[in-house]
Order: structure tokens, then sequence, then C-alpha cells
């Protein structure tokens, strides 16, 4: 799976960020699906001449968002509010990353520290943003949620490096997962600036990539390593530990969740040792997606609409990526550019 290895953190981190340009890559064949019922807004990013160029789909038609057009840029997250789309994520400007977020087109630069800031998550609610990511002193990383242009630090261990990599609103309160480490990855998650830490079935690593709240309840996915070297997938229910079924011993993720019709729906994948098959579980029970015929493959977000639960991440063909969504078992792929030859899904929303 698409993985980045985060400088003091254990080497399992799998963030939404990807920074390393891959080979050529082709646009997928199949045609853009434009739903009839409701409008399916997702971001992600698109590679062009190498350079990550950040993005979102209506209903897949692109469009492209802007960075400083000379270097990278990523999408993280997807929000809608009042019929504008909200993406949260990054550019470089040549020195650093920048913070920010999007609303349709119009960038808003947010205050940071250090050169490799990022912004994972976005949510609105009641006319406020919030961006959920990190921003670095030099020496560690610092959890941070913007409310607005108001940077706010998260607590956490005054010696842990620590992320926030995603944020929900629920009654007005901003919720947000993450984790932090000193000897090992502690997964958590913050109501406002409060941290509450999540339980492991040992002390090995584990980590908290998704957070979502029904009916005061908290569920936050992620993963953790039951013995040593597997990466297991998970989900937390308040702070107590679910295990989700994979391939035996074989590694699996979990980067998406949502709770419908008091179901919770975890998205991510699982490996048979070879290949990642994009996947969801409804509640404990797995079922797997239609992936092309590549050996990387996941779900990166999920979210309900009426009742019919979406997920969106990539598929591969080979070395190729393509941007894609999955709803009622079918995927739709999206369409990059034509020059581009790499595209991620990373976040969706459905009204």
């Amino acid at each position: 799976m698409k993985r980045l290895v985060v400088a003091g953190l254990a080497p399992a981190i799998v963030l939404l960020a990807l920074l390393s340009a891959c080979g050529k890559k082709s646009n997928p064949t199949a045609p853009v699906v434009t739903p009839t019922g409701p409008t399916v807004y997702v971001s992600g990013y698109h590679q062009i001449a190498g350079r990550n160029v950040p993005c979102y789909w209506k209903n897949g038609v692109r469009v492209d968002l802007r960075g400083d057009v000379l270097h990278p840029a990523v999408a993280n997250g997807m929000a809608v509010s009042n019929g504008a789309a909200y993406c949260g994520g990054w550019y470089n400007d040549g020195s650093k990353r920048i913070p920010c977020f999007w609303r349709d087109t119009v960038r808003t630069d947010l205050p940071a520290l250090g050169t490799n800031p990022t912004v994972y998550g976005i949510a609105v609610a009641g006319g406020a943003v919030y961006c959920a990511g990190y921003v670095d002193s030099g020496a560690i990383r610092l959890p941070t949620r913007w409310d607005g242009a108001l940077r706010r630090r998260l607590q956490v261990d005054s010696a842990a490096n620590a992320m926030v990599t995603a944020v929900t609103t629920y009654n007005g309160v901003p919720y947000c997962a993450g984790y932090s480490s000193v000897s090992y990855a502690e997964p958590c998650y913050w109501v406002d600036t409060v941290r509450h830490i999540l339980s492991r079935s040992t002390v090995n690593n584990a980590y908290a990539y998704a957070v979502a709240v029904s009916n005061g309840v908290v569920y936050c996915g992620g993963n953790y390593r039951p013995s040593g070297g597997q990466i297991a997938p998970c989900y937390w229910q308040d702070t107590v530990l679910c295990s989700l079924p994979t391939n035996g011993t074989n590694d699996g993720e979990v980067y998406g969740i949502c709770v419908s019709g008091g179901t919770v729906y975890a998205g991510g994948y699982v490996s048979d040792g070879v290949t990642g098959t994009a996947c969801y579980w409804e509640g404990t029970t797995r079922h797997d997606l239609p992936c092309s015929t590549g050996t990387d493959n996941s779900v990166m977000a999920v979210c309900a609409y009426s009742g019919t639960v979406y997920f969106t991440g990539y598929t591969s063909v080979g070395s190729e990526y393509i941007p894609c969504y999955w709803v009622s078992g079918v995927r739709h792929d999206l369409v990059i550019d034509s020059t581009s030859t790499y595209g991620i899904a990373s976040g969706i929303v459905v009204q």
C-alpha cells in the first residue's frame, strides 16, 4: 500500500499525502459515470509532469486547485457546506510546505511552524472551517487543529511526536483522530482539545486515521499490531478496540469510517501477502471491492447518504494508479488530465 515514513515515528505510519513521483502512468479507460441522484464530491490529486496537482471531482467532473503552480500540492480531505466544496491539504512553495484549504477554487493559507506542516482532514459546521494535521517545531511534530485561521495545538505528552489525521464535528464540537509517539505510537482522539487514549491489545504501535461520531459515540478507524509484525485493521468504539478480520496473518488497515443505520462501516484494504485489495467491513464482516489488476488498491475514505454507503480511494493497473469511488459494489473510475499519469482519491462527501 502507499506509505509515507515520517522521521521520528514508526515505519508503519500510513498517511494520505504522497510526495514521490511514480513512473509513467496512463489515464483510466473507463468512462466517467455521473450519478443521476445525489451529488458525489471526491477530493484527491493527480500528477502532471511528475508534479502532484490537487483537485476535486463533482459528479465525475474534475476541478483542479491551485498551489504555486511550480511545486507539488495535495488535497487530502473533503467537506461540503451550502453548495461550496472545501478541500484541506498543502502545497509546496519551493522551500517548505504551506498548510491550506480551498473553498471551491479559492485557497486560504494557514499559519504554521517548521518546513513540513500538513493538513490531513477538513470539516465545516455552522460556518466554521476546521482543518486537522500537524506543524513541526524542528524537533517534534505537534498535533494541530485550525479553527478558520486560528491555529490550536492539541493536548499531547510534551516529548511526543504527534499528528491529527482526521476531523469531524458533532453538535458543533470538533472531534479529531490521530496518534502520538514517544517509544511507540499510541492512538487517540480529541474532543475539542481534550485527548482520549485508545486501547490496544499490546504495547506495540497503533494508529487512528479516521473518526466519526454517531449518537454521541465516537468511532475511530486505524490499525494495531496484535503480535509483532502483522498490521491488523481495527476500529474503536469510544476507547474499546474491535479487531477486524484479514487474510490470515497478512496485513490490513482502516483509513475511513462512518456509521449508517446503527452499523459501523470501515474502509481500507487487506493483503494476501502480495496484493492489497480494497475492502470494507460492515460491522465485522469483510466485503472485498472490485479492483483492477494491479497489486495496490485501497479505500481511503467512507461516507453514507440516505442509507447508501460510498467508498473512495484508488485502484492500480501494474504501476498505474487510478482514483475511483465505489457504490453498491460498482467501481467508478475518475478521469485525470490527458497528460496526467497518476491519481489518488482521498475524501468523499455525498449530498
